[in-house]
């Protein structure tokens, strides 16, 4: 009978072992996403008149995520359309009419996810 309780307990040490050996398999993990190529331009030459006008930034990020930062300074002449977003997109610049009497300048940033570098594009505006 002694034995018969000892070999129960081994055949139920060695059943929780075996389950927890198992349970800790890492099949069919999904893959690690990779970054994409991230680029931004401007479709024109981001030069502008006093008078004001539109451009368009143009953005490939394949499905990668990005934000837009002007500087606060600016953001009462310089507007997008779109502050952040994912994938490839044409994000529509508006400068307001120069009043000041002086040329006048931006620099917007482009900022993609996967921390990868950001792109600052310049805008330069004619008094």
């Amino acid at each position: 009978m002694c034995n018969l309780k000892r070999y129960s307990r081994i055949a139920a040490s060695v059943g929780l072992i075996f389950s927890l050996a198992t349970a800790c398999k890492k099949d069919n993990m999904p893959v690690k996403p990779v970054p994409a190529a991230f680029t931004a331009t401007m479709k024109h030459n981001g030069s502008f008149a006093a008078s004001g006008g539109k451009d368009t930034v143009v953005i490939t990020a394949g499905t990668d995520g990005w934000w837009v930062t002007i500087p606060t300074a600016s953001t009462s002449w310089c507007a997008v359309t779109q502050a952040y977003g994912a994938g490839n997109f044409q994000l529509p610049v508006t400068i307001g009419a120069n009043t000041t009497g002086a040329a006048r300048q931006v620099i917007i940033t482009l900022n993609p996810s996967y921390n990868l570098p950001k792109v600052a594009i310049t805008l330069n505006q004619s008094n």
